[in-house]
Parts: structure tokens; sequence; C-alpha cells
């Protein structure tokens, strides 16, 4: 494994967050495609399957040409229908297409991930970061933070509940998503994003997953100041190149307006129009 001797690669938050000069300008959303062939979340084991493709290379250059800024690869076979390979198939069809590093969106390995040889394997395979769960991993998430910084790679550390989010703060995460989806009971919570977003430090780049249908969630999920949003079992639907677009032509106040005090206000209407 040659990763000790990798340089550190931020592509994951230069693509979820690009650099700006200006703190004026308006605040914009990135996207994440969640590329999985099934799904465990789903109740009904029949309605568990999600995307039907053979060639996962080809699915990640479709949704590159639609305009994601990052792709989920889940890897792992008995829940998502996955494999690591289809990380080092991407990586090496973006090189046979000749799509350079600034232009093709971050590889984000997404696995149950429980000691850090999985992350290395990942890198290995060519993924630019990996999917930690907080609830899985508990107080060993900072080992596994530790060691993916060994590797030069990033991390996207998953939380759900209020305590999650508090814990990845305090350990420092810089990438934190809120997945609405309660991995615990299966049920989709979909304030979650909300109750959440006070929780996490305004300089931390953040993520909204599960349950995001229609732009109206996701213009909501901007205006409480969140960076991104990921799309799952929303990939199979006719409509999707015109919903990117109009995500991509999206824009709200500053980002420190909304993620700052003086946004509150934004925010308590915001969370007041979702619940209605």
């Amino acid at each position: 494994l040659q990763y000790v001797r990798s340089p550190v690669n931020i592509k994951i938050s230069e693509s979820l967050r690009p650099p700006r000069n200006d703190s004026d300008f308006c605040h914009k959303l990135t996207m994440i495609a969640d590329l999985k062939r099934e799904s465990p979340t789903h109740p009904d084991p029949s309605q568990r399957r999600v995307l039907s493709y053979s060639d996962a290379s080809e699915m990640a250059c479709a949704l590159t040409n639609m305009g994601f800024d990052a792709i989920f690869v889940n890897t792992d076979q008995s829940f998502w229908g996955g494999s690591y390979d289809d990380i080092r198939k991407i990586k090496e069809e973006f090189r046979v297409r000749g799509v350079r590093f600034s232009e093709r969106p971050a590889i984000i390995a997404k696995d149950l991930m429980l000691h850090p040889l999985q992350m290395a394997y990942a890198v290995e395979m060519g993924a630019d970061g990996v999917v930690l769960n907080s609830l899985l991993l508990g107080q060993d998430m900072e080992h596994m933070m530790e060691a993916a910084i060994v590797m030069g790679c990033e991390t996207v550390v998953e939380v759900h509940t209020q305590q999650e989010a508090d814990d990845a703060v305090k350990q420092g995460a810089n990438i934190i998503m809120v997945n609405q989806w309660d991995r615990v009971d299966g049920r989709l919570s979909p304030l979650q994003a909300g109750k959440l977003r006070d929780r996490i430090h305004p300089e931390v780049i953040t993520i909204v997953a599960g349950g995001i249908q229609d732009y109206k969630q996701i213009s909501d999920i901007g205006m409480l100041g969140y960076d991104s949003v990921v799309l799952g079992r929303k990939l199979a639907d006719e409509d999707v190149p015109q919903l990117v677009d109009r995500v991509r032509a999206w824009e709200g106040p500053p980002r420190l307006t909304l993620t700052m005090g003086m946004g509150r206000a934004i925010r308590d209407e915001v969370q007041q129009d979702m619940y209605y």
C-alpha cells in the first residue's frame, strides 16, 4: 500500500464547497450522487432495489455529465450491491476519457467502515475519501479520523442525532453529513436537518442525505445554510438532469448570513415552512 507517501488530498472539500474570494457571494449548493444498486433502509425487502446497472464507471460518467460534484460509491455487496472494484473502474474510466482531476467529481467510498485497512483499500482503489458512521464507530471515530489523516484522505462523518452531531464537532470533523434516515428504527425524519444545523460549526462543510426528492426540499436545505445535498433513490427518476440544473442555478443569501446568529430568523421561517 502506497497511501503513506501520498500527498494530502482535499478533493472532497474543494468539490463540496468551492473556494471563493468574496464572503458576500451568494450561497450556492453542491450535489452528491449516492451510487448504489440496493438500499437496506427500505422496510420492504422487495423495494430495496435502487438502480440497475452493471458498469459503475458508465453510471459515474453519466452522473458527471449531469453536473454532480461528488459520488458516493457504495462498496458493500450484501447491503448495497457494490464492491471496491467499482471505485477502481470509475477512476480508470475517468483516466481513459481524459477527465482531469480538477474536472471530475470527488469519489467517496461508502461502506460499514470499522477498520483503517478498509479505508486504506478504498484509497488504494482510487477513492478521495470515505464515509464514517458515527453510530457505528462511537468512540473509535477519532482513531479512524486520525488514520485517514495519515493516509492523506478526507472523511465525511455521518450523523443522525444531536449527540452524534455534538460528538462529531468535538472530534474535529471537517465534513459532516446529516442523514435524515434513522438507521436504528429505519424511519425517515425529514426535519432532522433543521434540528441539527445549529449544532454544527459554520466552518464545517455540511451535507444532508435521506429522502430528498424535489427542488423545494433542496431549496429549504440550502436556506438552512447547508452546503450539499445527496440524491439516492431519486437518481432512478427521469427528471434528475433537470433537477440538477435547477439546483446548480439556485442562489441564497451569503452563507455566513444563514449560518450565524443573524440567520436564525431565516432558518426558523424555513423550518416552520418545512413542518407545514
